[in-house]
């Protein structure tokens, strides 16, 4: 056996993330209108049960309108340095009867106002249920630049809604019916650090070496180091001031001498800012490995990955999990050497190579473009 390091070399780039936030509305409120028919059963919009947030009576007649029906505390949290790339609205609706049922406006609602363009839909309400989206991951509504964080987090952002009556002919009962309301919030991240590397290093008594480097920083307050084991549960082994703002390379080092009965450990970065935002780091993983010239290339990879170095195939298994540590492929390397990735999304994952007699691994950082 031998002791490996395993390191994450970020390159000198600013860390972005394009982050997907997915949430219910926490109100929902009836404003009124002249004839507006009110909506009633305000909570039964968040859970997709079949249980319809409608309104209490028919629409009746072609100017028959609902009020209109405002959703918002959504419980957004996006950090100060987010910028709001898109939003966009999922609605499971249906008509309790035919099909005489159109929207009459769609709105943004910021702070506390409808404010956009109308993004009513043109398509008519069925007997059964349907999905309509509105606005998408790329679309701000018109507001650009100034659809910022700190308007998405207002609890009165949100959404209206108000339905019409299309003719009078037809069955007269025609009733809105609303199963399900989901508002997402697609954002990029620019960190206010650029990370160079992060290495795990073991030592031969067993203790871990964590260090990392930075090139810049902007309004950092300190960095915790977090561990996991096979549960891939994170706890935070230390913690170390950060230098706050700095155009020079920052050195930083924590040292892990607890003894751990685990095969496998995960090490992460958090950095916390000074005005109460963090951000995590992809984790890094530290093994006792056995002695061979293993190698995996490409990577970073497109199409496929291959192993390489290894002299009895049938003694060894491939995985491949993501982040959060969950197998998404188990394969026998007596198989085949070689991991197709046609199917697996552009991002980082681990490759875990198992050697089966030992119960040794080899683990690597891999990603997939």
């Amino acid at each position: 056996m031998k002791l490996v390091i395993v390191s994450l070399f970020l390159g000198l780039v600013n860390t972005c993330l394009a982050i997907t936030v997915t949430k219910t509305a926490g109100s929902a409120s009836n404003v009124i209108v002249a004839g507006g028919i009110s909506w009633s059963s305000l909570t039964n919009h968040t859970a997709g049960d079949n249980a319809y947030t409608t309104t209490s009576a028919d629409l009746l007649t072609s100017v028959s309108i609902t009020n209109k029906l405002y959703l918002t505390n959504f419980g957004f949290d996006l950090p100060s340095y987010a910028t709001v790339e898109g939003i966009t609205i999922t609605m499971v609706r249906r008509n309790a009867q035919s099909n005489k049922l159109l929207d009459n406006t769609a709105y943004l609602v910021i702070n506390g106002t409808e404010l956009g363009p109308n993004r009513a839909s043109g398509t008519v309400w069925g007997s059964s249920e349907q999905t309509i989206v509105y606005g998408g991951a790329a679309d701000l509504w018109g507001f650009g630049t100034s659809l910022t964080y700190s308007v998405v987090n207002n609890s009165n952002f949100g959404f209206s809604l108000q339905v019409r009556r299309t003719t009078s002919t037809g069955t007269p009962s025609q009733r809105p019916q609303i199963d399900l309301v989901q508002m997402s919030v697609t954002y990029n991240t620019t960190l206010p650090i650029d990370l160079l590397s992060f290495e795990v290093q073991l030592e031969k008594e067993g203790h871990r070496i964590i260090s990392w480097a930075t090139s810049t920083e902007t309004n950092t307050k300190d960095f915790e180091v977090q561990r996991a084991g096979s549960n891939f549960e994170f706890t935070t082994i230390g913690q170390t001031q950060a230098a706050g703002f700095s155009s020079t390379i920052q050195q930083y080092q924590v040292r892990d001498i607890d003894q751990i009965q685990e095969e496998v450990l995960y090490y992460r970065l958090k950095q916390n800012d000074q005005n109460g935002d963090h951000a995590y780091f992809d984790p890094v993983s530290v093994v006792l490995a056995p002695i061979y010239e293993l190698r995996v290339f490409p990577n970073p990879a497109t199409e496929y990955i291959s192993i390489a170095g290894i002299d009895e195939p049938i003694d060894y298994e491939l995985e491949l999990r993501d982040l959060n540590g969950r197998v998404l492929v188990t394969q026998s390397l007596a198989k085949s050497n070689t991991l197709e990735l046609n199917n697996f999304a552009p991002q980082r994952y681990l490759l875990i190579v198992k050697h089966l007699p030992s119960n040794t691994f080899h683990v690597e950082a891999i990603e997939v473009r």
